[in-house]
């Protein structure tokens, strides 16, 4: 599988610097195969479900790693051995930069991050002790409408040293869909009830608003998750055998790296376009094959109305389709 992740990475050019986004979700399972357990199930609490880990390149679109768990696995269960992996898939290429939710926020990672020379951005978990350090700031600086941002130096009992953490306030009366959470332990206090709060620690020695718009492009994480899911059918492929589940979903992982370098080599579609967009407006087109008698070639007629016509025109050989109107 090794040769197989590098040579997708080859063939979207990706750099020899790489970010990486790490990230786990859960698939229910309602039967009784191999590996699903009563574990981490935020739609479907207390129902079985297998635990996946995903790494992705995010700018390319890629998957280049996945590894299927029992349910009950913790969200960083072996995440050491599952970067090292990751690492080789990438080849000679580096990772500068890794991004991952709170879940992920551990001494091994860290540690991995430091050994390897990566930044990292990791989203903390609003503790009793990142409250109490959020109620002790006064300084915060707006960076758009009802966001304000400040930061501290923090070290937790397991960490070798400090870091800087990032704090994010949203005021939930100018944004209604409010990301982060609320204190519980100021529940009761007027300074704090209009606002959601969240928090990154980094190693990072840019300014806090870079850091903060830097790990908003992770949320695109979740929108590969739910193309998996809808598209690919990561959590549909599931067999009484532990090992022809993970094969299955391996194999699901492929196929969507194979969409996406069809989106950016044959298509030059840069945006993140779902399967169902390519679907409609590329691979289900009406259209008539022409045989010719005499020596012209074999022709291909692709039927297409409006602008779409011209963005298909420039993408084939007109000598082998033809594009008309339709």
């Amino acid at each position: 599988m090794t040769e197989v992740y590098s040579w997708c990475a080859d063939q979207a050019r990706v750099s020899d610097c790489v970010t990486l986004d790490v990230d786990s979700t859960a698939i229910t399972r309602f039967g009784h195969q191999q590996g699903a357990e009563v574990g981490y199930n935020p739609r479907y609490h207390g129902r079985k479900s297998h635990h996946p880990l995903l790494a992705f390149l995010t700018e390319p679109n890629l998957i280049v790693n996945f590894w299927l768990r029992p349910g009950n696995s913790h969200t960083a269960n072996n995440i050491e051995s599952f970067l090292e992996q990751t690492k080789s898939h990438l080849g000679a290429r580096r990772i500068g930069l890794l991004r991952a939710d709170s879940g992920f926020l551990s001494p091994k990672v860290i540690d991995w991050c430091e050994k390897q020379q990566a930044d990292f951005i990791i989203a903390a978990k609003m503790t009793q002790v990142i409250q109490r350090t959020i109620g002790q700031i006064h300084d915060w600086c707006d960076v758009t409408d009802g966001i304000a941002i400040s930061e501290a130096s923090y070290k937790a009992s397991s960490w070798d040293k400090s870091y800087r953490v990032i704090f994010i306030r949203q005021d939930k009366d100018i944004r209604e869909q409010a990301i982060g959470k609320s204190l519980s332990l100021f529940e009761d206090d007027w300074d704090f009830e209009h606002y959601r709060y969240s928090a990154l620690v980094t190693n990072m020695k840019y300014d806090a608003a870079t850091i903060w718009r830097v790990h908003q492009l992770r949320a695109n994480c979740e929108n590969q998750i739910k193309a998996l899911k809808e598209d690919f059918g990561l959590n549909s492929f599931v067999m009484k055998d532990y090992w022809a589940t993970e094969v299955a979903l391996t194999l699901a992982m492929l196929t969507a790296n194979l969409a996406s370098l069809f989106r950016r080599s044959c298509l030059h579609l840069r945006k993140n376009h779902r399967m169902q967009y390519i679907l409609q407006h590329v691979l289900v087109v009406p259209s008539r094959y022409l045989s010719n008698k005499n020596e012209e070639p074999d022709r291909l007629i692709l039927y297409v109305k409006g602008r779409k016509r011209k963005w298909l025109s420039e993408l084939f050989d007109p000598n082998k389709i033809i594009v008309q109107s339709g």
